[in-house]
This record gives structure tokens, C-alpha cells and sequence, in this order.
């Protein structure tokens, strides 16, 4: 049976993050990663700048994903993805060169895309 963490449920509701609607996104997003696509091993990280993050293992992946939850409303331009993934890649320890973002809608829709430094070609076929 899949549960939620509430230790992670309290930190996103009560710990050290000042912004309401970051607690909101990373609520939703840490929801839907683990009670509908079965995400393992989440857990839960806090930037220096507020900014919240998860780390965890999407159930066809082996190596563990990074994902940032963010409003449908927030623009993001080349420069600060890039400020972002090196932020994440220092933070988490990794090598990150890409990272999920949790795009949520105003009705609580969520939906995923993989953002890289650079652009990245798709797979031949």
C-alpha cells in the first residue's frame, strides 16, 4: 500500500519554507508522484533560496530523478534554468544536468517536463 511520509507532509506544511504557495506546489506535486505514479524513495529538500525540490525514483527509472515543483503562472527564461540545475546539481550532490519540473495548474493539474542545460536532440528512431 502506497502512504505518504507525514514527517514530509509536516515539513512542507510547518518547516522552512516561507512561501505559502511553494508549501502548495510541493504538497501537490509530492501527492501526485507518490499515490499516482508510484514514485519511491522521495524526499524532500529546501534550497537556500526557498526554493523546494524532491528527489526520488520514478518506477521506470533506476537512478534517482530530481523534481521541482512550480506554477503554470512562473516564467522561466535560459538563464535562470541554467542558475537552477547548477543550484540543484551543488545542492543534491549530483552530476544533474536535467531535472523534472512539476508544472501546476490553478485547478491542481500537474503535469511534467524534463528541463537540461543545452538542448538536448530526441532519440533516433
Amino acid at each position: 500500500m502506497d502512504t505518504l511520509d507525514p514527517d514530509i507532509e509536516q515539513r512542507l506544511l510547518h518547516g522552512p519554507v516561507d512561501s505559502q504557495l511553494q508549501r502548495h506546489l510541493a504538497l501537490l506535486i509530492y501527492r501526485d508522484l507518490m499515490l499516482t505514479k508510484k514514485w519511491t524513495q522521495l524526499s524532500l529538500h529546501v534550497l537556500e533560496q526557498g526554493v523546494v525540490y524532491f528527489t526520488g525514483r520514478s518506477p521506470t527509472k533506476d537512478d534517482v530523478q530530481l523534481v521541482l515543483p512550480i506554477s503554470i503562472e512562473e516564467r522561466l527564461h535560459f538563464a535562470r534554468v541554467h542558475t537552477l540545475l547548477q543550484s540543484l546539481a551543488s545542492h543534491s550532490k549530483t552530476k544533474a544536468t536535467s531535472a523534472i519540473l512539476g508544472i501546476v495548474d490553478d485547478d491542481s493539474t500537474a503535469v511534467y517536463y524534463r528541463m537540461s542545460l543545452g538542448l538536448v536532440p530526441p532519440p533516433m528512431e
